[in-house]
């Protein structure tokens, strides 16, 4: 890896939410490499590990857990999410109304769920205050794009 500190950045705060670590914590771990890298000119890596490495430290240090099930809650979340997005592409292409609008009417719910959620989830730069905002990586888009078409292709061929 190499010493960008925005690759670096946005690396470390993906492995601290898989770690489960608290948005208080992980805004401060990343205000501390922000500051270090600044002061110093060090290499991230060379000065905290690679970002997963330093997350896996960071977690067990702190022993709790910032969410506790919160893997089990977003499995499900994203099972209930497919199975929605299946069942409203299925029944759209079927002709029928009414399981396609409570489709919808779950992918509703759980979208204005996790927008109440971003709230908690909030990561703070303790140093300013600002909301930490990463860029949406691209491949998250590919992602979306491919599971989007997925869908559509198997309701069409389901039919």
């Amino acid at each position: 890896m190499t010493g960008d500190l925005d690759t670096y950045r946005q690396q470390l705060v993906f492995a601290l939410r898989v770690n489960d670590v608290p948005a208080a914590r992980i805004g401060e771990a990343v205000a501390e490499v922000e500051s270090h890298v600044a002061d110093t000119g060090e290499d991230p890596v060379t000065a905290f590990g690679q970002p997963a490495e330093y997350a896996r430290r960071l977690g067990e240090s702190l022993g709790a857990t910032g969410r506790p099930l919160s893997g089990s809650v977003n499995f499900i979340v994203a099972v209930t999410s497919f199975a929605a997005c299946a069942v409203a592409g299925t029944s759209l292409l079927d002709g029928e109304p009414v399981p396609a609008a409570v489709a919808v009417a779950v992918l509703a719910a759980l979208g204005f769920w996790l927008w109440r959620r971003r709230a908690v989830d909030r990561i703070v730069d303790p140093r300013t205050g600002a909301t930490l905002a990463l860029p949406l990586p691209r491949w998250a888009l590919v992602v979306l794009a491919v599971s989007v078409a997925g869908l559509l292709v198997t309701s069409a061929l389901l039919r």
